[in-house]
């Protein structure tokens, strides 16, 4: 996997430089002053592979090898978090084997589809098959758009894509709703998948919070896949209204295969949808884990909102007629479930209710009494 450095390291090498000189640290000042002389002939070398086409060029070679010895390729887009460099050097930055490079700012400026362009380019010059896709942006990345770059890649991959069997998108940032608009236009090149994934969570510190991307534009994803093998389907980590989910299985009900919901909150009734797809769906497989719901007001916060987990415990439902009675005793325990915690509330509601009334003709009868001469 290709990684490509951004501007925090020159950030941090700079910064690390004018610490020294402060500290008047000569050994220091070396020090950085070699990473970052280094890192502007990294720099220099990636724009020169970049603008002159040899990056694409050193991928076609390395995808021709590929498909020498394998005969297909999977690839992957993703964008850096966290730490680089692993203590083994990179080209000509010191090979210390204690040296990592650290992303800082979180403003660093990435150009996920100008990675996607070069893939798709190099796999079309190779002719190699790609059998896999995967498509990451990693936690509170600062996407930048590029619509050259993603019209190249969309002019290419429909080549590139002809043969794909998996896509996986692997949303972590809040700030990658600005690519939502792209992978729709890529999406429906892959006409022929039998495996579709898509996450969307955003980490801040180390709380999750659901929406990584909104419902909207989740379901803007969802309605460009374009299969008619789609046999598996994975979701994780999202927020979507109950009909997008609906209407993108009803498109694809006749081939659907195996399905997997985990922490996916509806805005809606999961009661309606898992009644819809045990009448609608012939499923050899079913996961569902820690399945929520949210009213439309609690999706619109920016931290996605709090939501209540109706099932905390995951169920694996495996046969078609296993699917189909699960469903069925896993709707009927939730029905229950309800009708005892609304019963359960309406009694402390009562109750609440009943305590007022007490304290009200309490303090009635104490005014009474001060009222009475003594």
């Amino acid at each position: 996997m290709a990684r490509r450095f951004g501007i925090d390291a020159y950030r941090e090498i700079n910064g690390n430089l004018e610490d020294s000189i402060t500290d008047g640290d000569i050994k220091s000042m070396k020090k950085h002053g070699n990473e970052l002389q280094g890192l502007l002939e990294v720099f220099e070398e990636d724009a020169i592979l970049d603008d002159g086409g040899l990056a694409i060029d050193l991928l076609t070679k390395a995808l021709k090898c590929i498909k020498a010895h394998h005969g297909a390729a999977s690839l992957a887009v993703h964008t850096l978090c966290g730490r680089i460099g692993e203590g083994k050097g990179l080209g000509k930055l010191p090979n210390d084997r204690i040296t990592t490079w650290y992303r800082q700012d979180d403003n660093w400026d990435i150009r996920p589809m100008s990675a996607l362009r070069m893939l798709v380019e190099a796999a079309k010059r190779s002719e190699c098959p790609v059998n896999e896709f995967e498509f990451g942006v990693a936690e509170l990345e600062q996407v930048v758009k590029s619509e050259l770059s993603t019209n190249l890649a969309v002019v290419t991959a429909s080549d590139a894509f002809a043969g794909l069997k998996s896509f996986d998108i692997d949303i972590e940032s809040a700030h990658a709703a600005k690519i939502s608009e792209d992978l729709a236009k890529i999406l429906p090149l892959a006409k022929s998948i039998s495996g579709f994934k898509l996450a969307a969570t955003t980490w801040v510190g180390d709380e999750m919070f659901q929406a990584g991307l909104s419902s909207q534009q989740i379901a803007n994803i969802l309605d460009s896949v374009s299969s008619d093998t789609l046999r598996l389907v994975k979701f994780r980590n999202f927020v979507c209204e109950q009909e997008e989910l609906r209407r993108f299985l009803d498109r694809h009900n006749s081939t659907i295969k195996e399905l997997s919901f985990t922490s996916v909150v509806v805005l809606g009734s999961w009661d309606e949808l898992l009644e819809w797809i045990g009448a609608n769906l012939h499923l050899e497989k079913l996961e569902l884990k820690a399945l929520g719901t949210m009213d439309e007001n609690a999706s619109n916060d920016e931290n996605g909102g709090d939501f209540p987990v109706k099932w905390a415990c995951p169920e694996v439902l495996q046969g078609e007629e296993q699917v189909r009675l699960g469903l069925m005793e896993i709707l009927e325990k939730k029905r229950s479930a309800d009708d005892k915690r609304l019963h359960d509330e309406e009694e402390g509601e009562r109750e609440e209710s009943e305590e007022i009334e007490e304290v009200e003709e309490i303090e009635e009868i104490e005014e009474v009494e001060d009222e009475i001469p003594v």
